[in-house]
């Protein structure tokens, strides 16, 4: 568990908001690590939390492409909330309730009763996703993570959910440049900067890597966030 993770979560704590999304500016930006590493901070804490996702995130090769994808994987007790179509095992789970549905079935809520990996969904509108955290703070869960999707940000920019923005090398050719979308991606998505805890940055992307320190130099005085790289433990604060 390493100390940028860390700092990340206390980031988030310090916020005063329950539930925090991440977003990707780009496939293979180490969106859902970001995501992973949160739920491993939560869970070492004993912090009961919730998961849910604005698309479809956890599975195990990309629907695009086919290429392997980072899992999540939960702890029992975990909270999670999916389209019936991406639900574990029965004999694995507690299911809670079901609600409005989503292009993966009703959404469905439940509890892991065995730590395993998960598929995550959820709806495609605000509304409906600020819905789903309610529900999931009302089953008892102290966080709720969300992550978030690339082509629905508009869902991201309402509501009051801080917001992560996980960015890397596979947003653009150089470090540079990489920097320079992650900001333009900030502003053509309206996330109002208020709400932006930080950015975690994935150095290695689309077959390429660069150096991770200099990657998120790079990103911290471009956007003026905090930014953090969760694997290789580095952080960047003004």
């Amino acid at each position: 568990m390493s100390g940028a993770a860390e700092a990340l979560y206390e980031r988030w704590l310090a916020s005063g908001e329950p539930s925090v999304i991440v977003v990707g500016t780009a496939k293979n930006v180490g969106k859902t690590t970001t995501v992973a590493a949160l739920l491993n901070i939560a869970e070492a804490r004993n912090v009961r939390v919730g998961l849910t996702s604005i698309g479809h995130d956890g599975e195990a090769f990309d629907a695009v492409d086919d290429l392997p994808k980072p899992r999540i994987f939960v702890e029992a007790g975990t909270l999670v909330a999916a389209g019936r179509t991406l639900l574990p095992h029965a004999r694995t789970i507690e299911i809670l309730d079901e609600v409005e549905r989503s292009a993966l079935g009703p959404i469905v809520f439940y509890r892991s009763k065995i730590p395993q990996h998960v598929e995550i969904s959820g709806p495609p509108t605000a509304r409906a996703m600020r819905a789903v955290i309610d529900r999931l703070v009302g089953f008892g869960v102290d966080r709720v993570i969300v992550d978030g999707a690339i082509d629905r940000v508009a869902v991201v920019a309402t509501g009051t959910d801080p917001v992560i923005v996980a960015t890397g090398i596979a947003l653009a050719p150089t470090i540079a440049s990489a920097a320079e979308a992650t900001q333009r991606f900030i502003d053509a998505g309206r996330l109002h900067a208020a709400r932006i805890l930080a950015c975690t940055t994935c150095p290695v992307g689309e077959g390429r890597s660069v150096d991770a320190r200099e990657l998120l130099g790079a990103v911290g005085e471009a956007t003026g966030l905090p930014a953090f790289d969760v694997q290789a433990d580095l952080q960047w604060i003004r």
